[in-house]
């Protein structure tokens, strides 16, 4: 469409007025997206432009319940969200918003479907069901919620060692210090199981130092999310 197009370009540019003349047309910033799975937020973050970023983050996070923040928690192709783009740039200005966001939208979301998407959720990581986790998680599922067991999907996440899932998880707003039934948090399940999980410093975890010798991909280098 040549107006998400547009959007792109004067995102990546930092042209705020043609930007604000796009969102108010009626371009969607939560759903537009270019062919590398890329967001209008996206291009603005890596760009270092904040006042664009502020710009289409107050346009993402409008809208009902459940279907705020869409485009701060996207990922795209390569598995980047805007904050990790704007973070491995060093726009910290940028990453500040983009967090304040993700975390607005969502205590804005939870409870949005019930017991029942997060049960869905919960089951899909289990599972290993790619395709239903990003519909639940495109579609405002609550991931700090407890199904009908009392786990969380980051529980289950670290349980089976999906360590992408935990990274899209934390930063849809699952709480790491949450605890199961028998009290156990993700971090603990995770080296109970034989899965210890690798640092989130975006989400504010750092408990398990990278080793430096270590040249493996990061979850963020996956185009999957297990």
């Amino acid at each position: 469409m040549k107006e998400e197009l547009a959007l792109f370009t004067a995102a990546e540019r930092g042209e705020i007025e043609e930007v604000r003349l796009l969102v108010a047309g009626g371009v969607d910033v939560k759903v537009a997206k270019a062919s590398n799975g890329c967001t209008a937020l996206h291009f603005a973050a890596m760009n270092g432009h904040e006042e664009v970023v502020k710009v289409l983050l107050e346009a993402d996070l409008a809208g009902e319940r459940g279907q705020k923040g869409m485009a701060a928690r996207h990922c795209n192709r390569n598995g980047y969200t805007a904050l990790d783009l704007a973070g491995e740039r060093g726009h910290k200005g940028v990453a500040r918003l983009l967090r304040d966001a993700q975390s607005a939208a969502a205590s804005a979301n939870r409870g949005a479907g019930g017991v029942r998407m997060a049960s869905a959720l919960c089951r899909a990581v289990e599972r290993g069901e790619i395709v239903e986790f990003w519909r639940l998680i495109a579609g405002g599922a609550d991931a700090a919620a407890k199904d009908g067991r009392g786990f969380t999907a980051l529980h289950l996440a670290a349980i089976h060692g999906r360590e992408n899932v935990v990274k899209v998880l934390l930063d849809a707003g699952a709480e790491l210090a949450a605890t199961e039934i028998n009290g156990h948090s993700a971090l603990e399940l995770a080296t109970k199981h034989g899965f210890p999980l690798p640092p989130c410093k975006s989400c504010g975890w750092d408990a398990n130092p990278p080793d430096p010798n270590d040249v493996s991909p990061s979850p963020r280098q996956l185009k999957a999310p297990w």
